[in-house]
């Protein structure tokens, strides 16, 4: 995912955010990083881009 066009950094370009998602069983940040002045690169693990029904199933485990 990627937004862009946030608040103008002082001196800088507009703030901008790409998000990396990855399969997990639950949501969770991994790493929030900077490459480049108001580049945000957010490194994520969520059930909502998981593509086996086996992290269905543990999530559900979860659950209850």
């Amino acid at each position: 995912m990627i937004y862009d066009h946030g608040l103008r950094c002082w001196n800088g370009p507009e703030r901008s955010a790409r998000v990396e998602l990855e399969c997990g069983a639950e949501n969770q940040v991994l790493k929030v990083s900077e490459p480049s002045k108001c580049e945000y690169v957010i490194k994520m693990k969520s059930p909502a881009v998981c593509t086996n029904p086996k992290h269905g199933k543990i999530r559900e485990k979860e659950e209850l």
